[in-house]
């Protein structure tokens, strides 16, 4: 099939309609701070999945890993192991989830709960097509749910989310949305919107607006081709099956990706996949990576039974790790030259894309907050927001718009909160005190400010002195 421009991407100039830089940031910003942890797990709970996507391994290479079901038992066994063998590491992250579907498992919330009484940071990730636990998931708190999908209308979806059916994916959008506000759910919603040139720029816009209106993170990506094994193949020159529909579809053809992967820097040394994160499948054994399928990439056959330094002498001594460092194929998968990749998408995908990338580069930085929906650096709004208390009540309104900027989308830094919730008790506007102070300790329990406004809120009656920047 010849790689043709579609007309949707040929000169016709098509508006970025505004979106809300605000949500877009402080959910940016929430979720890079729930999934920061010292080691990763990805426990594949379900050992199938309901589609069979082209571009995905579950779909272009169907007879390699077994399938099934992870029991409860099994799940809470793997949790006590790695808390028992891992607790150095500090904080553990572990994704329910590989190349299976979680939202298949009758009892994923059962697993969520578990997880997280274990103290583990809990992600998930589903094509939510089928999710019958999906409310009672909700109501169990994962800390972030990311949404697989490539397309908003059927003709798109289907072609490269094979066997899904994009009406149940948008019911299921908004069915999230209400739980998460009926459960006053803390739960991330990211949307992973896959990009393909069969879905630009109609599909790509349409599901911007819709992650706008229910207040999800749009994290779109260029679409590629899993697993690792098939583009290790395609770099060494040997034949891999892919579906010809499938490459002619993809923004860059898998060689231009290969290309620029080893354009940019030498060969890693080691690879994030090895140092801090561990696939163990649904049968309980353990795999060399999240992106390898093949069974002669089972490292160790049961979790459970291997010493931790055997599974991490495993992942170093497999000699495919060579073969796909020595190849940069590694950088894909762990996203090490995104804005490159990114850069010579806008070859094809033209103005539109470019204004995406342009408007959302600073969604996620620390050093940014967004005020009248556009980005300003973290420290001047701080010192706006002081230099507006400075003036009396009559710079309340303005200070309080810059605390309220530094709240949302700077979730870790202390000093936002207090100044709100010190502002906030002058107003007289006390619950949102005491949950603005109670936030700045969580961060900082030995300053003693922080404890000082605390402790005046929790009081019957207390004077606050102190809010100007110290």
């Amino acid at each position: 099939m010849a790689r043709q421009k579609p007309a949707s991407l040929a000169g016709r100039a098509v508006p970025l309609r505004p979106i809300d830089l605000a949500v877009q940031h402080r959910l940016a910003r929430r979720l890079h701070l729930a999934q920061t942890a010292g080691h990763y797990f990805f426990v594949d709970v379900v050992g199938t999945c309901n589609l069979r996507c082209p571009s995905c391994a579950v779909g272009n290479a169907p007879a390699q890993l077994a399938k099934g079901l992870m029991s409860v038992a099994a799940f809470e066994n793997i949790l006590s192991k790695i808390r028992a063998e891992y607790s150095d590491c500090g904080r553990l992250f572990v994704d329910l989830y590989n190349w299976g579907e979680p939202g298949l498992h009758p009892d994923l919330s059962k697993l969520v709960r578990l997880a997280r009484q274990a103290g583990f940071g809990v992600g998930l990730s589903s094509d939510l097509n089928v999710f019958p636990d999906l409310r009672d998931v909700i109501k169990a708190g994962p800390d972030y749910l990311r949404i697989s999908f490539s397309g908003m209308r059927e003709e798109s979806y289907g072609a490269t989310h094979r066997g899904g059916s994009v009406v149940a994916l948008k019911a299921n959008m908004y069915r999230v949305r209400e739980l998460i506000d009926r459960y006053d759910s803390r739960t991330i919603v990211q949307a992973g919107f896959h990009v393909y040139r069969s879905n630009f720029p109609d599909d790509f816009l349409a599901a911007r607006a819709l992650c706008d209106e229910l207040g999800f993170l749009f994290a779109p990506v260029v679409a590629s081709v899993m697993p690792a094994e098939k583009l290790v193949m395609i770099a060494e020159g040997r034949p891999a099956t892919l579906e010809k529909d499938l490459l002619a579809r993809l923004v860059l053809p898998v060689e231009q990706i290969l290309n620029i992967l080893g354009a940019v820097g030498p060969p890693t040394s080691d690879c994030q996949f090895r140092q801090a994160r561990t696939t163990i499948n649904f049968d309980g054994s353990v795999s060399l990576c999240c992106a390898t399928y093949d069974r002669d990439k089972i490292i160790v056959g049961d979790f459970l039974s291997a010493a931790r330094r055997n599974v991490e002498a495993a992942k170093y001594s497999h000699p495919f790790c060579g073969s796909c460092m020595r190849r940069h194929v590694n950088k894909l998968y762990t996203g090490m030259n995104g804005p490159e990749l990114n850069e010579a998408a806008l070859e094809t995908l033209g103005p539109v894309f470019r204004m995406f990338i342009e408007e959302s580069r600073s969604i996620g930085d620390p050093n940014v907050v967004v005020m009248n929906n556009s980005f300003h650096s973290k420290a001047d709004v701080y010192q706006r927001g002081i230099a507006a208390l400075s003036l009396g009540e009559a710079g309340w309104d303005e200070a309080e718009r810059c605390f309220e900027a530094l709240t949302t989308g700077a979730p870790d830094f202390a000093e936002g909160y207090f100044q709100a919730g010190a502002l906030a008790k002058s107003r007289g506007h006390l619950a949102a005190a005491r949950a603005h102070a109670e936030e700045a300790i969580r961060m900082a329990p030995d300053n003693e400010a922080y404890r000082a406004l605390a402790a005046a809120l929790r009081a019957p009656e207390g004077a606050v002195t102190g809010t100007a920047m110290r």
